[in-house]
């Protein structure tokens, strides 16, 4: 019993409910975006619902960076290109490894990137077409030279984005062979040893989740106003 209580004493509970959520939703999205893409013509209205799903998300993740809890705020794991840098040399120097609770300076960027590409990849979806059978809910607003050009971004975007997801799953795997640091599991219960971590904060609170709730509630209803009334 009392190596429980240690073994809790020495974690911090930082990634909360809704920011796990985001992240599992999300990686199955994706993998249902991408698959729907690549099946016959008939799945193209899943893959336009599962593309609406990961938007309300992106949306959401937006809403909760910026009022959610300590360690899921967006202010809290930007970095200077002075300490981005100093901690990928510090990759290379065992002696000199350094922790972090959040997102480490690279892992940000990383997590920056994909949330960009994401969006440029939902929005293009919104005003692509195939000038066949399925249309964006959004080509009627723009002209067809615009929507060819959305088209294009959408198709080019989503090898930008595959690349990116191969990148961060190898940026994992290394960590958990080299470095010894499981970065996967505390993304499903949450906590992290906070010993030597360089922006460990004592205080740190979970959000209601009626909070999240609402951020939610408005992201779905934003998606719906433009796939449906806009």
């Amino acid at each position: 019993m009392q190596k429980n209580t240690t073994n809790q004493a020495d974690t911090l509970k930082v990634w909360d409910l809704p920011v796990r959520l985001f992240h599992w939703a999300l990686v199955s999205l994706v993998i249902g975006a991408v698959v729907t893409a690549n099946l016959p013509i008939a799945y193209m209205e899943w893959h336009m619902r599962i593309g609406y799903a990961i938007l309300t998300l992106l949306i959401f993740r937006v809403l909760w960076g910026i009022i959610g809890p300590y360690y899921a705020r967006f202010q809290n794991f930007i970095y200077s290109p002075k300490t981005v840098l100093k901690y990928a040399q510090s990759l290379f120097l065992k002696h000199k490894d350094r922790h972090y609770l959040g997102h480490n300076p690279m892992g940000a960027l990383m997590v920056f990137l994909m949330l960009l590409l994401l969006v440029i990849q939902a929005i293009s979806g919104l005003f692509s077409s195939d000038d066949i059978f399925t249309d964006g809910p959004l080509v009627r607003k723009v002209s067809s030279d615009l929507s060819d050009f959305f088209t294009g971004i959408h198709h080019t975007n989503i090898i930008l984005l595959i690349i990116a997801i191969i990148m961060h799953i190898c940026a994992n795997l290394a960590y958990w062979l080299f470095k010894k640091e499981n970065l996967i599991a505390p993304m499903i219960h949450g906590r992290k040893e906070k010993k030597g971590a360089e922006d460990w904060v004592p205080q740190t609170q979970d959000k209601p989740v009626w909070l999240a709730l609402i951020c939610f509630t408005i992201s779905a209803l934003i998606v719906f106003y433009i796939v449906e009334i806009y």
